[in-house]
Order: C-alpha cells, then sequence, then structure tokens
C-alpha cells in the first residue's frame, strides 16, 4: 500500500533497516529502488537514486534533503549498509544469530578471483573431480546415465562430503533417504537449476532456508549446500566449514542452519554480482574458488 506521507529519505530509511533486519546485507541500490517502490510506485528510480546517494555518508553529491548523510554507509560499489552497522558478514551474522561477531569486508576483486584461479588449479586436482560431478548430474536429469540422480549424488557426496561419513554408515537406510529427498523437492529444485545467484530476491528466503534445512536433515549442514550446489550450480553457493566461520556464520548444530545459509547466500549473490561480465565462467564457481583457497586451505591469495 502507497503511503504519500513518507518521503523518499523515509522510505529509503524505513527499507534499509527492514533489508538488515531480513539479514540482507551488504544491500545493493536496486535492492533499495524496489523496496521503495513496492511502498510507493509512484517514486521512479530517477528519484529514489540521488536519495540513496544523498544520505550516504561517504559518497559525495546526491540530494539528501532534510535528513543529510545519516542513514546510509557504501561497503563497496553498489553495495550498502546502515551508517554505524557492521560492514559485509558481520552484520549479516548478526542479523541470523543475535550474537556480537568479528566483522570483515568479503568484497572479492577480479584480481582476487583470478590468482585463486590460478593457485587452485597449481594445488588441487579437484577442478577434474568437479566438473566430473556437474555432467554427471547433469546425464542423470538427462537420464542419459544408467545411474540415478540419488546414485549419481550418493557416488559423488562419498567422495566430496567424506569427512561427514567417517562416523555415518552410508548404508541402504541413508540412500532411501536420499532418494525420498530428491523426490520430495524436485519440483522446486528444478526450479532453480538454471537459475543464478544473481537473481535472489528476498521472495526466495523462506524456500531457500526451507529446502536447505530439508537437506541438511539428511546429509548434514555442508553437504547439504554441496548436493544443491550440483543440483543448481550457478544458484546454490558452497560452503564448508572453515568458510562459514570466517564469514562469522560458524555451523551450529543440524537443523540450526537454514538461516545461516540464508546469510551467506545474500553475501555471496553480492559478491556474484560485482563479478559478473568480468570472469569467463560461473562467477559463483569462482568465489568458491577464491573461499576455499583463502580459508580452507589458506593459499597465499591476495
Amino acid at each position: 500500500m502507497t503511503n504519500p506521507k513518507q518521503t523518499i529519505w523515509q522510505l529509503v530509511q524505513r527499507c534499509a533497516r527492514e533489508l538488515t533486519k531480513n539479514g540482507m546485507t551488504p544491500f545493493t541500490r536496486g535492492d533499495l529502488v524496489r523496496c521503495v517502490q513496492r511502498a510507493n510506485p509512484s517514486y521512479g528510480a530517477n528519484a529514489i537514486n540521488p536519495i540513496i546517494q544523498g544520505v550516504t555518508d561517504n559518497l559525495q553529491g546526491g540530494a539528501p534533503g532534510a535528513v543529510g548523510k545519516n542513514i546510509l554507509h557504501s561497503v563497496g560499489r553498489g553495495l550498502f549498509v546502515l551508517k554505524g552497522g557492521s560492514v559485509g558478514a558481520g552484520q549479516v551474522a548478526a542479523a541470523a544469530t543475535g550474537r556480537r561477531v568479528r566483522t570483515r569486508d568479503h568484497r572479492i576483486t577480479v584480481d582476487q578471483a583470478r590468482a585463486a584461479r590460478a593457485a587452485f588449479e597449481l594445488n588441487e586436482p579437484r577442478d577434474l573431480f568437479y566438473r566430473a560431478a556437474t555432467e554427471l548430474v547433469e546425464l542423470a536429469l538427462k537420464k542419459a546415465t544408467s545411474l540415478t540422480l540419488a546414485e549419481a549424488l550418493s557416488v559423488l557426496l562419498q567422495t566430496w562430503n567424506r569427512e561427514y561419513y567417517r562416523y555415518r554408515r552410508f548404508d541402504g537406510g541413508h540412500f532411501a533417504e536420499i532418494e525420498n529427498l530428491l523426490a520430495n523437492h524436485r519440483d522446486i529444485v528444478g526450479r532453480y537449476r538454471e537459475a543464478a545467484i544473481q537473481q535472489l530476491s528476498d521472495k526466495d528466503r523462506p524456500t531457500v532456508v526451507s529446502l536447505f534445512e530439508a537437506f541438511e536433515a539428511v546429509l548434514g549442514p555442508v553437504g547439504a549446500a554441496k548436493a544443491l550446489h550440483l543440483l543448481a550450480p550457478r544458484f546454490f553457493a558452497l560452503w564448508d566449514r572453515r568458510i562459514a566461520k570466517e564469514y562469522g556464520l560458524g555451523l551450529g548444530r543440524v537443523g540450526s542452519n537454514g538461516k545461516r545459509y540464508w546469510q551467506f547466500m545474500w553475501i555471496t549473490r553480492s559478491q556474484c554480482l560485482d563479478l559478473a561480465g568480468k570472469l569467463p565462467d560461473n562467477p559463483l564457481k569462482a568465489v568458491d574458488e577464491y573461499n576455499y583457497g583463502k580459508y580452507s586451505k589458506h593459499f597465499q591469495l591476495p
């Protein structure tokens, strides 16, 4: 419903607070514009953008109006947080868990992504496995192999998620759980199969959280992300325990990590938006290579 009594700067402030409360931070200029227009469609982007510029404390120019540069703080090109709030992952984690955490700016530059790719190719044979894994899942989905999708994922997870199975049996009962998991969520996963994480919006939050929690219950928090990524390799982000910790989203008990994964997805979305079109490959894969090299393997990266 429109509210003619609220000025653009008031709506920008309200939207920034709502996005932060929902863990969608850092948020983009587009996120703010869309939110303001949902509240009052009569405000055009050409009117909203100067206000966003004008209420951001570390950007020059714009049209601040009566409030001055006291609402937003820019943390990267087209990325914002509330002024006085934590930057990047720390802000997200605080919204997700209510804890005070170390803050860090997790922007990834093109040069950093390229350095991570070079280090990854030099140090890790895993890319061959990754390409084989994604192709096997593709073949299973197209029924171009004798393996079912559940069988393909089971083979891959026993290799790629072997830490999870050190103390758990991969028996007939567990395989049946994977079959049921895929059957119950086939339609939802199918919707995301060709999607890109750059398309992620706040409307996806309930679905992503619920879907992750269902996969987590069967495969654990790391295996859930890996399975979802193989099923939709341009949409679902990869993490492990070290990566999640570095992003201020340390993993909890099984069943408690859905909101954390959503926050991680939202951060990754911002990273991919910044890298999209600047790299020849899937920007989500580039982000994973950087996180894996930097935090999981401690390669010397810029």
